[in-house]
């Protein structure tokens, strides 16, 4: 019985049917994996059923703004009742490993890397016409499963990595792998997607993973692993098409990166796309501000009063139900559409201007250019060398940012542990916290059903 419960906690697959709309989620019942399986158009619901797992509420939908973006100091939970108090823990450094939370986050990311894995692992038997088909959808089931193992490593370090169909009993036995190991398995699948994937795609399927998205990710895991030179490789990839094709491009009204009609612009990689209107498809309010609950003030009283991005930080709606304008759009029954940035150019521009600097420091070279391409598009001065004379402070306006431009958009948070700020950062918001808290607990539920000798927990919870 422990074995079946383990399986059905971290590895359950969930079908959905989509039809020629990319972003249509109708779930499918009663469909078992060795029936279904059978077609080309099969495999494309397939991977449409991994999307539809990364955009739900377990992830993008709702949990990884509170794992990611509340935890940090730029938004903050004032409502200990929120989620029947396990919201509150994150806001507060007090998660316990019988969080529910964190416990369906979990649940959803290994559903993702099941699914991607049954893709993976089954595509080959299926007979397809279109050659360059079996390739994109084989490229996007390597891309989210990258996604979420990155998530994986930052959010818990050591995790189970499944990278193939295991059997119920094996299931079982899956001790947690070594953070290098991760990481090497992330790179591996980000090498395969950059491959398979094309570049652009049509209207009817934007919003699925591009080479560039591959490549875009696969920089950021290099600066987290403190791969420089390699990072630096694959972001100038991305720039150089940048530079030639005009996608992606920075666009030159920062609101314009999300207004609600203008989604998925040039500026935009990769997005978890929703549409308004329909339960599988739609999103409850992000950053939801009533009375007592989000508060925004923390980030706002970053920005300078030039700043353009502050504007973004605005609350849209009325009464209770409040929200940024960087992610809003007028709700129905509070639910609305806006669909949710994960990759950005300015975040490569970003990027590509600290992993230059954390090499060498070039008064006014390169990366003082991609560090001004952001800034100075918000409507600030630009940086010289006399500003910012050596390496260090450099560094230090690259953080600076980073916070500013990618604010809401979960990066925050990783930014403070990656860069060694977390301790010092969330001191100036009242909080006291200790390296172990970089990490969330392993999920207790997880614990139990399979043993502490097979998954054991993170230090100190």
């Amino acid at each position: 019985m422990k074995t079946r419960i383990y399986t059905v906690m971290l590895l359950a697959g969930i079908l959905f049917s989509c039809g020629d709309d990319f972003l249509d989620r109708t779930p499918v019942s009663n469909t078992t994996a060795d029936a279904y399986y059978k077609t080309s158009d099969d495999m494309v619901n397939a991977v449409n059923a991994i999307y539809s797992k990364v955009a739900g509420s377990g992830q993008y939908g709702a949990n990884y703004l509170q794992l990611m973006e509340y935890r940090s100091d730029n938004v903050k939970n004032n409502n200990p009742g929120a989620g029947g108090g396990v919201l509150y823990q994150f806001e507060t450094f007090t998660d316990v490993p019988s969080n529910s939370t964190l416990s369906a986050t979990w649940l959803s990311m290994y559903q993702t890397v099941y699914a991607a894995n049954i893709v993976i692992g089954r595509i080959d038997g299926v007979t397809f016409k279109d050659a360059s088909l079996k390739a994109r959808l084989l490229g996007e089931a390597y891309f989210l499963r990258a996604l979420t193992y990155f998530h994986f490593v930052r959010l818990w370090g050591k995790v189970p990595l499944v990278l193939t169909e295991v059997s119920i009993e094996e299931s079982a036995k899956i001790k947690r792998s070594p953070v290098a190991a991760v990481y090497q398995a992330i790179e591996t699948d980000l090498d395969s997607a950059i491959k398979k994937l094309p570049d652009t795609y049509s209207t009817a399927d934007l919003g699925r993973a591009t080479s560039i998205a591959a490549k875009s990710l696969l920089g950021k895991v290099y600066l987290y692993e403190g791969k420089y030179p390699e990072a630096q490789t694959i972001l100038a990839q991305v720039i150089a098409t940048a530079t030639s094709s005009g996608i992606p491009q920075l666009l030159t009204n920062v609101k314009d990166v999300f207004s609600i009609s203008n989604e998925m612009n040039k500026e935009i990689i990769f997005a978890i796309r929703y549409l308004k209107g329909n339960a599988n498809t739609d999103h409850a309010n992000w950053y939801n501000s009533g009375d007592s609950d989000t508060d925004l003030s923390a980030i706002t009283a970053a920005y300078s009063p030039t700043d353009k991005r502050k504007d973004l930080m605005a609350l849209q709606g009325s009464g209770s139900n409040k929200c940024p304008l960087k992610l809003y759009e007028t709700p129905i029954s509070n639910r609305q559409g806006t669909d949710f940035p994960v990759l950005r150019y300015a975040d490569v521009l970003l990027m590509m201007a600290e992993v230059l600097n954390s090499q060498s420091y070039d008064a006014n070279g390169l990366a003082f250019t991609y560090l001004n391409n952001v800034r100075t598009r918000a409507g600030l001065t630009a940086y010289t060398s006399a500003d910012l004379p050596d390496q260090a402070s450099f560094r230090k306006a690259v953080w600076t940012e980073r916070r500013l431009e990618l604010a809401l958009e979960c990066d925050r948070w990783f930014d403070l542990v990656r860069t060694g700020q977390a301790i010092n950062a969330m001191a100036t918001v009242g909080y006291t916290i200790h390296p172990y808290q970089y990490l969330y607990p392993i999920p207790q539920k997880q614990i139990d059903i399979v043993g502490s000798d097979v998954l054991d927990q993170n230090d100190n919870y």
